[in-house]
């Protein structure tokens, strides 16, 4: 009995450094990704590896706090980078830029529909004008009661207005 207890004990603890080294290899292996992670985004975002990396020697000897401060210069590398493609500063280029679109978008926009306002200043002067023809006006000494006067009162109407608008 004292036999096989020892043979449990001695089984126990075999099994116990093998999930240890295990356990090891585990942790290796991911220290060695982190570590391929940092090339490739150093790759990815064209950054200089010898900036970044300086003297770091890579693998399972690596220097952990060498690794994250490698690490922390790719990362402060890549704002950088992503400061410059977004052309980021006080003032933002890229917010200027859509600012200005804005505003040629507006320009262009009235532009557009500048003779709007003319052609519904043409049709309520001649629908007063239209209006007129029914009726004798007496405004300031003048009277309108025949066509002589009604052409008269029409040109003066459109000069007004077209003065107006060119105001």
């Amino acid at each position: 009995m004292l036999v096989e207890q020892r043979q449990l004990t001695d089984d126990i603890t075999a099994a116990q450094e093998r999930l240890l080294a295990i356990e090891q290899q585990r942790a290796d292996l991911e220290f060695l990704q982190a570590q391929l992670d940092l090339l490739d985004l150093i790759s990815e975002y064209g950054l200089a590896p010898e900036q970044i990396l300086g003297g770091l020697s890579l693998g399972l000897d690596a220097n952990l706090d060498d690794l994250l401060g490698a690490l922390s210069l790719a990362m402060q590398e890549i704002i950088g980078v992503v400061e410059d493609e977004l052309d980021i500063a006080s003032p933002s280029g890229e917010f200027m830029r859509i600012g200005e679109q804005a505003m040629a978008g507006m320009a262009m926009g009235i532009e557009r529909m500048m003779s709007l306002p003319v052609a519904t200043s043409a049709i309520a002067s001649q629908q007063m004008i239209d209006n007129s023809r029914s009726i004798t006006i007496q405004a300031g000494g003048n009277t309108i009661a025949n066509g002589m006067d009604q052409a008269a009162f029409e040109s003066g109407i459109r000069r007004i207005v077209q003065d107006a608008l060119r105001g």
